[in-house]
């Protein structure tokens, strides 16, 4: 019989020990504490636990994904579609957020 793991989580805390949970990150991966009072959170949906601990949505983290974790201007061309420059290279989803739709360095400077 398989022991509950919330029930585990919960012995480890007990026991002062802690469970970390390594997801993708910009340049490799970022460690978040999973508290035993998240584990059946993070056991029913880890995407959604995730995107929790970086403090933005499911549909957000995809996002990141789908554009290599590099946000994009968010300019119009003159044909009317978005300019999609990449402002940095590859950050972490919560910076991703951030930045995305910002305007590049070309379209900042029309605007000036």
């Amino acid at each position: 019989m398989a022991a509950d793991p919330i029930l585990v989580a919960r012995r480890l805390q007990d026991a002062k020990a802690h469970i970390w949970v390594e997801v993708d990150a910009a340049g490799g991966y970022q460690q978040f504490r999973l508290d035993p009072a998240d584990a059946a959170d993070f056991l029913a949906d880890p995407r959604s636990w995730t995107a929790k601990q970086w403090g933005i949505t499911t549909a957000q983290l995809d996002e990141w994904e789908a554009n290599d974790r590099m946000p994009r201007c968010g300019a119009a061309t003159k044909s009317g579609k978005r300019c999609g420059n990449r402002l940095t290279s590859e950050i972490d989803p919560r910076r991703y957020v951030e930045l995305d739709g910002e305007y590049c360095h070309v379209h900042s400077e029309a605007t000036r």
